[in-house]
């Protein structure tokens, strides 16, 4: 069965663990989650005060509505699949104070909102993970994606900016980030414009 990671589900698990006088340190060989893979490497330095933690990891083919979806995070259709790199510090159980940041290439994927860019997301140790987009588009139209997840709690303050957006495409986001239809049906054309989520 699946194995439970910091709260996320991993399938065919496969790595080492050591556990000494120096602290643990376990390599992850291979997982599967979110309909991709994922590798990584994970060190507590010590076992003792301050708890020292750091993880590095690699997803492949990883699919973005799966992985909103358990940060209970709408998708609003967004299709894709990432590719992207990680890396984390924090110590004791204040992760949420932790230093890092994580990379992900973006390839469009087939549904709603076809999704592709790079996202960049940071963590500066103040219980907030901030996201960066480069060369975003949304179902070929440009966009930008900014702003802060706050962790634990899931509530994004998130500014979604896009240029020549259909019109049923941005019903579609957000309808799934508002919970209802927020434009009336039978609008077409295109948009642009910001929407501002908290």
């Amino acid at each position: 069965g699946p194995v439970l990671v910091a709260g996320f589900a991993l399938d065919s698990v496969e790595g080492d663990v050591r556990i000494d006088a120096a602290g643990l340190d376990a390599t992850l060989t291979e997982a599967r989650v979110w309909g991709g893979a994922v590798v990584g490497h994970y060190a507590l330095g010590r076992l003792d005060e301050p708890w020292p933690h750091r993880v590095r990891a690699t997803g492949t083919s990883l699919a973005v509505a799966a992985l909103l979806g358990q940060l209970g995070v709408d998708s609003a259709g967004l299709a894709g699949s990432l590719d992207g790199e990680l890396e984390l510090a924090w110590s004791g159980r204040l992760i949420g104070a932790g230093l890092g940041r994580a990379t992900a290439t973006v390839r469009p994927g087939s549904g709603d909102v076809p999704a592709a860019g790079t996202v960049v997301l940071t963590m500066d140790g103040d219980g907030a993970l901030r996201f960066a987009t480069e060369g975003l588009t949304l179902a070929g139209a440009p966009a930008s994606w900014r702003g802060p997840l706050t962790l634990g709690s899931w509530v994004p303050d998130w500014r979604l900016e896009f240029v020549g957006l259909d019109v049923p495409v941005a019903a579609r986001l957000l309808r799934g980030w508002v919970g209802e239809e927020v434009l009336p049906a039978g609008l077409d054309g295109a948009v642009t414009g910001a929407v501002l989520l908290s």
